[in-house]
């Protein structure tokens, strides 16, 4: 009841100190309208209610571009679809793309990716507004966010130093032409409760200056014994119009993430070249000792100037900072008899490591005539350097004395009991990425032949590591319109990419491996059929090949060569009924690799078929009632390089329902219901030689009150 009473106290609290926002205000937008975006260059954001559709990206060299003129397989999964589901972390909103997967990690503590079987690097593929590489390991909050993006591949002409993955891109919510004040208060059946507020106004005689403005504090509830937490979010989005040629936009936010540890599970030893896993338990089961925690907060800043140069041209410049520090104590469970659970503990505590990314970007975009093609191009340089701090690790257990614990019967153990080793400490480490790139879009009628180049030159620093690469990586894409809104494309890209950082679990942890080249093919089909989105493609990357080895440690070995497919289709299909729907299909093998031992075997933890179908119907007879459901599937994965056992296929079902009234003053309340794992279904997430329990049966809640 304490935690109810003092989130509402919050609400109101922040209420009243923020009322004047709504005092004076046109009539409110009517449901399944978009809210238009302060008018600033190269800022549009069109995701649209009704059709949980978008028209344009905001992310990599093609921002501000159709999606259907992107060469490249692009997911976008706007405010709209996400509030339908009731997403609150990455995970709930990547579950609408084919091909990703959870990876090494506990969800409740950070999420972690594979997508195409390519582990998503979390300090450089997650970006802030198509620029900041912001870092990803505090858990992202969506609340603030208009929508995410996921572009597929090798993205290093306009990144850099990246892994050929994807790129996930945030896109702030941003102020709208008509005043807004939206009081928020969610949870759900595990003693979750969250307060927010979300104000934005917008100022001057012409509405030149916007601001808008996100808080949020919350409780965290687990299905995991004795597992809770806290979250918080403070966020700005500011826009600028100081003439018509030139305006500023500049974001900062704030997050925190502070919950228990519920440890994780290595995979059973291999007997007799077979890995067979033990029945999944509770997911109310705790292994780690009680007093484990991890704490996360993250501080990303960004600011961005356009300036008009003429009616063809424009520069843009963008600095940001992205900081992330945070404490945990890691705590892995390793079995000694599989049938009957019995097994030891072991782990280590970390406090204060310090991650930053200084990220600054100047461009100069345009447009000529060159005869019968039209040429659009960017020229651009990108600074950005990475550090990364070593703290003291101290190691449990001490001596050879075994920290027992069961996975079927678990012992109740405190981390106050549990003597720690003597630290030790790794060394700092910096990355420095510079690189200047072309990009000349050349339309000729309907056909559009895309050429870049990126001149890298990259730096590493690290005590016995260090690493000077220098390289030029091109691209190039055809996209051939069939019709006014049927496009076709083919492209080909290079990228110098990293190989990864070690996962905590490795005996190298947060080792950064030597940068790699990578190449990426890839063939599409992209339609829309009224307010319907459908594509097509076709990918083939070959990339290093990284994993764990039988040793424990991370290890550059070899090359990775990823085939598939994905399709998808999303927007409305009738006046009453939305879809989300993709299926994905992925071979990932291994090649090239030491004495051989590993060639042709598939790479582990990547599903060979993924995919997943959302639908939410508004009944026309009901005023703003929506009724929705869906399913998510994940395919058989194999849990190791050797392929010597496998992860089984599991399907969840999700449903919800929202009702909106409109109340006599003209405020709108909105009700909203949701359940995740429908069936309750229980299944492991391994990745990494790391086990995971799934989560159960969720029922979640939000009432929304927009003044």
């Amino acid at each position: 009841m304490r935690k109810w009473t003092k989130c509402c106290a919050s609400l109101v609290a922040i209420c009243a100190a923020t009322g004047a926002w709504a005092q004076d205000r046109p009539p409110a937008a009517q449901p399944g309208t978009a809210e238009k975006q302060l008018d600033v260059d190269d800022i549009t954001v069109t995701g649209k209610r009704e059709t949980m559709k978008a028209d344009i990206i905001q992310i990599g060299g093609f921002q501000n571009q159709s999606i259907l003129d992107t060469p490249l397989s692009v997911q976008v999964m706007p405010h709209s679809l996400l509030e339908a589901q009731a997403a609150t972390g990455l995970a709930d909103a990547l579950r609408n793309t084919p091909g990703v997967s959870q990876f090494n990690t506990s969800p409740l503590s950070i999420s972690n990716f594979i997508v195409r079987g390519v582990y998503v690097e979390p300090r450089t593929n997650y970006r802030l507004n198509g620029s900041l590489p912001i870092i990803n390991l505090a858990n992202v909050p969506l609340e603030d966010k208009e929508r995410v993006e996921v572009l597929k591949g090798v993205s290093a002409l306009y990144y850099g130093f990246t892994s050929p993955t994807a790129v996930f891109n945030f896109v702030s919510r941003r102020a709208g032409p008509n005043p807004l004040l939206s009081l928020t208060l969610s949870g759900d059946g595990l003693g979750s409760v969250t307060g927010q507020v979300d104000a934005s106004r917008t100022f001057g005689s012409d509405g030149q200056f916007g601001a808008r403005f996100n808080m949020l504090q919350g409780h965290i509830g687990t299905y995991i014994d004795g597992v809770d937490g806290r979250r918080s979010l403070y966020s700005g989005a500011f826009d600028v119009r100081a003439t018509d040629r030139l305006s500023f936009r500049f974001d900062v936010e704030h997050y925190e993430r502070d919950i228990g540890d519920a440890g994780s599970i290595t995979i059973p030893a291999a007997v007799n070249g077979v890995i067979a896993l033990p029945r999944v338990p509770s997911p109310s089961t705790r292994t780690s000792p009680y007093g484990t925690r991890y704490y996360g907060e993250a501080t990303n800043v960004l600011a961005r100037a356009d300036y008009k140069i003429g009616s063809n041209w424009s520069a843009i410049v963008e600095a940001g900072v992205a900081t992330t520090t945070r404490s945990r104590t890691i705590s892995t469970f390793t079995f000694t008899n599989v049938a009957t659970g019995a097994g030891t503990l072991s782990g280590n505590y970390q406090a204060g490591q310090l991650y930053r990314n200084r990220n600054l970007r100047g461009e100069l975009r345009g447009r000529l005539t060159t005869g019968p093609v039209e040429h659009n191009l960017t020229i651009g340089y990108t600074y950005n350097s990475q550090l990364q701090t070593a703290v003291p690790s101290y190691g449990f257990p001490t001596g050879k004395s075994a920290i027992v614990q069961n996975l079927y019967d678990p012992i109740h153990i405190d981390l106050s009991s549990i003597a720690l080793k003597a630290p030790t400490r790794g060394t700092n480490s910096t990355n420095i990425d510079r690189g200047a790139y072309l990009l000349d879009r050349m339309v000729w009628g309907p056909v559009s032949v895309i050429a870049g180049i990126r001149h890298a030159d990259f730096s590493y620093r690290q005590t016995g590591a260090n690493y000077d690469t220098r390289t030029n990586t091109p691209m190039g894409a055809v996209i051939v319109k069939l019709a006014p809104r049927v496009s076709l494309y083919g492209t080909y890209i290079e990228g110098l990419e990293t190989s990864g950082t070690a996962p905590d679990t490795a005996a190298n942890a947060n080792q950064i491996l030597p940068p790699s080249m990578s190449r990426q093919y890839e063939a599409g089909v992209k339609a829309e059929f009224g307010n319907l989105l459908l594509t097509a493609d076709y990918f083939n990357i070959d990339r290093a090949l990284t994993y764990t080895n039988a040793a424990n440690v991370y290890v550059l070995d070899g090359r990775a060569r990823y085939r598939g497919f994905e399709l998808s289709a999303q927007g409305q299909v009738t006046r009453n009924l939305t879809i989300a729907a993709t299926f994905g299909h992925t071979d990932a093998r291994q090649t090239k690799t030491a004495g051989g031992l590993l060639d042709g075997k598939s790479v582990e933890a990547t599903p060979r078929y993924s995919g997943s179908l959302f639908a939410e119907y508004s009944p026309p007879m009901i005023e703003g009632f929506a009724i929705n459901g869906g399913v998510y599937y994940q395919g058989k994965s194999w849990l190791d390089p050797l392929n010597q056992g496998t992860q089984s296929p599991y399907a969840l079902l999700s449903a919800g329902l929202r009702q909106q009234f409109t109340l006599a003053n003209g405020n709108r309340l909105t009700l909203r219901l949701n359940a995740d794992n429908l069936a309750n279904k229980r299944y492991w997430m391994a990745g990494n030689r790391q086990l995971n329990i799934g989560a159960p049966r969720t029922v979640k809640f939000s009432l929304r009150y927009d003044l």
